[in-house]
């Protein structure tokens, strides 16, 4: 049985059990697969992870095209682009950091694909 965990960082918070991503009190509304993306590299901050390894374990049973990988971390940045567009900020989603059992609190979120 998964706990039901919440990531913060920034101004976000990520709930994996409910799969849900909030900037601030607003959802923000994310196709499955990207929220998959989001949720893969909150988890594994501070380790780089490879395309392939991302690729397998977002679509472990499917065989997709690298671009769906890209396609997915751009509609990130993109979300993340519109919400600092709202709070007039300059920086991406931050990079998750700290982990306890129940909660993540973070600084910024670099890249982890390689």
């Amino acid at each position: 049985m998964q706990t039901n965990k919440i990531y913060e960082f920034g101004k976000f918070r990520l709930d994996a059990g409910e799969r849900l991503l909030f900037d601030g009190t607003d959802a923000i509304a994310l196709a499955p697969k990207v929220f998959d993306t989001l949720l893969l590299l909150v988890e594994n901050s501070g380790h780089a992870l490879g395309k392939e390894e991302m690729m397998e374990r977002i679509w472990a049973d499917s065989f997709v095209e690298e671009n769906n990988l890209a396609q997915n971390v751009s509609i990130l940045r993109k979300r993340s682009a519109s919400g600092r567009a709202a709070r007039n900020t300059s920086k991406p989603f931050p990079n998750a950091a700290t982990v306890s059992s129940r909660r993540l609190k973070s600084s910024r979120m670099k890249s982890l694909i390689r």
